[in-house]
């Protein structure tokens, strides 16, 4: 796919222009854009440039979500159902603490949390068309209580609570507990992997902290997972196999993506190193002149400046990195609340040859493809379980590369930007991580003024002498790339 890609590159730059006509690829420009081994070279990598002309023409004009009249899996639930062994409990939890609430209005929030989202109520069973959802009724949750004495045992409750099986099977798949002690109120909920994520984690924390304090607000009707899965399967309706056969046909041929490093760079438990991230607002500036003058996003420019330094920084030249991103839908579809509605598994391919234009092209072209494909991303997101990692054949376990992009561009930032370059040389954080994390892990936030953010970094695979490192060469490329006068 690099070299099918490079090709797309440099015929467009020398004026070819490429189009989708069905199931066949048109093109058109000057007689010596494109040869008869750059054609051949197309031709051999059919399917994923139809893919990739799709998401571009899809860009320009986003499908709308329309309401589903009954709820449906979506395409990665059937596959993680078939996939994934109903005896493995895949949990994500959240975890909120509130202090002078009362536990029954914080039950109160939790139930209407979990009548807002269709998610949380939903329970699959294999019939003889397939995998089907019910929902169940959000006042049949059983909401546990527990009060304690101690302060010092509430963690401790909080991790037996979490570590507690909720397998796909059974007939809720979200549990809540709520600990108490004194003026101090746990709210812990938990919810099978199969209805939500980690995106849906912070949906749903910053929904129940809203509904805690204000339960009678006024509410737009959320946007639900099964209406996702419809318009997942409208989106893809021209793929050809079927999506599902589409995908485990690549499963079969295509070679597994690798990390950079083998196998040490992927998921695993251990302590996390948590970096603030604050640039100067020239590097915004930056970012946003980049994205317009070659019209493309902002999230495409600041992935191609995190390849770039992870290129530097190691020497790599391809690898995979994880997308927690989705810039198909509009502001209004981001509270919803799901299994991977906005992941996508990106390959980046980057020739040291070539100059940072060549190298945002290419980044541009596998995001597109990885966006319309959605193909690699169960890849990159394998199953956790406590005490392991299960290992179906499927799965590539060693992708620990991940970026975290939030558009908070309507929001000042919290923070006022850093005025000068000044790489962070210590951790603000060092925390035991209970469930698996990521080696590499760069979170960035797009305020109105201001970029900032936080690079998690993975003790056990990146040692603490090492991470300045991996800091310096960021910084190092996107003070190269953005902060231009």
């Amino acid at each position: 796919m690099k070299n099918a890609f490079a090709t797309l590159h440099k015929a467009q730059k020398l004026g070819a222009k490429f189009h989708r006509n069905g199931q066949s690829i048109q093109y058109s420009g000057p007689h010596n854009s494109i040869g008869p081994r750059d054609i051949e070279n197309l031709a051999s990598n059919k399917d994923e440039i139809l893919l990739y002309l799709a998401a571009r023409d899809h860009s320009a004009s986003l499908l709308p979500m329309e309401k589903g009249v009954q709820p449906m899996p979506s395409l990665i639930q059937e596959m993680w159902w078939s996939w994934i062994d109903h005896s493995i409990s895949l949990v994500v939890p959240v975890v909120c603490e509130f202090h002078h609430v009362s536990p029954s209005a914080v039950e109160h929030a939790i139930r209407l949390l979990v009548k807002r989202h269709t998610a949380l109520r939903s329970r699959f069973s294999e019939t003889g068309s397939g995998l089907s959802v019910q929902i169940n009724n959000a006042c049949d949750l059983v909401v546990e209580h527990e009060t304690l004495c101690s302060v010092g045992g509430v963690q401790d409750c909080v991790q037996e609570f979490m570590a507690r099986p909720l397998l796909q099977t059974n007939t809720w798949l979200t549990a809540a507990k709520i600990i108490s002690c004194g003026p101090q109120c746990t709210a812990v909920l938990i919810s099978n992997h199969l209805v939500a994520d980690g995106r849906s984690s912070v949906v749903l924390t910053q929904e129940l902290n809203d509904l805690v304090h204000s339960p009678n607000a006024d509410e737009k009707a959320a946007p639900q997972h099964s209406d996702f899965a419809v318009w997942q399967r409208q989106w893809f309706s021209h793929a050809k196999p079927p999506l599902v056969e589409f995908w485990r046909h690549w499963s079969s041929t295509r070679r597994n993506a690798h990390s950079p490093r083998g196998s040490r760079l992927r998921w695993a438990e251990g302590v996390k190193a948590a970096y603030p991230l604050s640039f100067p607002p020239t590097v915004l500036s930056g970012v946003v002149g980049i994205a317009h003058s070659f019209n493309t996003s902002e999230f495409v420019v600041c992935l191609t400046g995190f390849a770039i330094a992870l290129s530097n920084w190691a020497g790599w030249r391809s690898f995979p990195v994880r997308s927690i991103y989705d810039e198909r839908t509009s502001l209004a579809l981001r509270p919803m609340v799901g299994l991977m509605t906005g992941a996508d598994a990106i390959e980046i391919a980057l020739d040291k040859s070539q100059g940072v234009a060549d190298h945002l092209r290419m980044v541009e072209a596998a995001y597109l493809y990885a966006m319309e494909a959605r193909l690699p991303t169960m890849y990159a997101y394998p199953p956790f379980v406590a005490g392991g990692l299960a290992k179906p054949a499927q799965y590539d376990e060693n992708i620990g590369i991940v970026i975290n992009y939030m558009d908070c561009s309507h929001m000042a930032a919290p923070v006022p930007s850093a005025s000068t370059w000044e790489p962070p040389v210590e951790a603000a954080s060092r925390r035991i991580w209970p469930h698996p994390v990521s080696a590499i892990a760069l979170e960035l936030c797009r305020w109105k003024d201001g970029l900032s953010g936080k690079l998690l970094l993975h003790d056990g695979f990146i040692s603490p002498e090492e991470q300045p490192a991996m800091i310096n060469a960021l910084y190092a490329s996107f003070r190269e790339m953005f902060d231009k006068p």
